[in-house]
């Protein structure tokens, strides 16, 4: 696995994993299921912008990363970083078990990311906002396979539109991608601010 290592990530050639490194977040399960795709030997990569800590959570996604290049552990991001991350990858994965607001699924839904999402309450909720059923995949952390899958079906789409295109038309459509989730979100910074609004109200009430 490598660290600090932003380089190696070009626009549309990883995953995103956006959270902390702690067991309720579910990276092992993603880790697994993105080593299983095989993606890696097509130079995809699986950036992980969570810190390892000194605990044996963390022992155990180490060593699960262990001798896997396409792996990326950026450690601590600052949030001009963080914006760039999203705004040029493939995919956002999100297997949290407990989520409070789903911040991260949020924000990829908003930029037209192409997300896997687990089953769990605020994952869905935010699915079935505007068109973002279309963008939010929920897939269940059961089976490491289902998650594989859906990281290979992303790959392959993106392969798909990007296969007939010269290199400068390449270029072209990866500038178009990025211009249109940054339209994207800002279309939907208002339903971001009232989705807190919301979900802040609920929990004052409750």
């Amino acid at each position: 696995c490598t660290s600090h290592n932003l380089h190696s990530l070009k626009p549309c050639n990883y995953f995103l994993f956006n959270s902390s490194v702690v067991p309720h977040k579910n990276l092992l399960f993603a880790l697994k299921a993105f080593v299983e795709t095989g993606l890696e030997h097509k130079n995809i990569h699986f950036c992980i912008t969570g810190k390892l800590q000194n605990d044996e959570y963390s022992k155990l996604i180490a060593s699960a990363a262990k001798n896997h290049k396409g792996i990326i552990f950026t450690g601590y991001v600052d949030e001009a970083t963080k914006r760039q991350l999203y705004l040029n990858a493939l995919g956002l994965l999100s297997p949290s078990l407990v989520e409070g607001f789903g911040i991260p699924v949020l924000d990829g839904a908003c930029l037209g990311l192409s997300t896997i999402a687990s089953p769990i309450a605020s994952h869905r909720e935010i699915q079935a906002l505007n068109d973002f059923a279309d963008h939010v995949l929920i897939c269940s952390t059961l089976i490491t396979s289902d998650w594989a899958s859906a990281m290979r079906l992303i790959s392959l789409k993106h392969e798909r539109n990007m296969s007939e295109l010269s290199h400068q038309s390449q270029d072209n459509k990866l500038n178009q991608i990025r211009a249109d989730r940054i339209e994207r979100y800002r279309k939907y910074q208002s339903l971001i601010d009232r989705y807190f609004e919301q979900s802040i109200s609920k929990l004052v009430t409750s």
